[in-house]
């Protein structure tokens, strides 16, 4: 649980064990099924600060589709068109990509 990583980590960083947390989160993803999307995502923001990247590698051809996106929601953003930012932004999100909006525009992971 976030607990047990908490817990293992404020133990003098002690990272086996929370390294062992995580294999119990991960556990837990798998025999949820689909019902998993809060332990999930748990469980990539705790590998993230041991530096484990357990999000799935986006191919050449998903990144130039969610770039083509992304320029065309801040184009809908600079005309205005929220409507068509919102629905790029939703259509975005479905896929698995996570954007974050800023001055200088979108960017997407």
């Amino acid at each position: 649980t976030r607990e047990n990583f908490e817990e293992y980590m404020d133990d003098d960083l002690n990272t086996a064990k929370a390294k062992q947390a995580l294999l119990s989160l991960a556990g837990e993803v798998n025999s949820r099924g689909e019902a998993s999307d809060k332990v999930g995502d748990t469980l990539r923001e705790l590998s993230m600060v041991l530096g484990i990247d357990v999000r799935p590698d986006v191919n050449s051809r998903e990144a130039s589709m969610a770039e083509l996106l992304s320029d065309l929601r801040d184009n809908a953003r600079e005309r205005e068109d929220y409507e068509a930012s919102d629905f790029i932004r939703d259509e975005l999100e479905r896929l698995g990509f996570e954007v974050e909006d800023s001055e200088e525009g979108s960017r997407w992971f």
